[in-house]
């Protein structure tokens, strides 16, 4: 599965955890628009850079730090980070 080839990905595997969902999504940065793959688990939202049959953990978020946020009528949605993880 892809969660197998997830890199960098140490402490993902947690006995509470269970995996809900993952797709491609794209990150919106000003202009411009980045390819990245999202993992969601129960407790965590893995965004992740697609590499060669692998995946480069780049921010995890925990879901009670987070908000999603619709912002248009067109299915566009934004994450809104409460608090940096520490």
């Amino acid at each position: 599965t892809k969660a197998t080839a997830i890199k960098n990905g140490a402490g993902i595997a947690e006995p509470h955890r269970r995996y809900v969902y993952d797709n491609d999504i794209y990150l919106v940065v000003g202009k411009q628009h980045k390819e990245r793959h999202m993992f969601l688990f129960s407790d965590i939202l893995l965004l992740t850079k697609p590499r060669k049959k692998k995946y480069d953990v780049e921010l995890t978020l925990h879901l009670s730090k987070i908000k999603i946020v619709d912002i248009d009528d067109k299915g566009m949605m934004a994450l809104a980070v409460l608090k940096l993880l520490g």
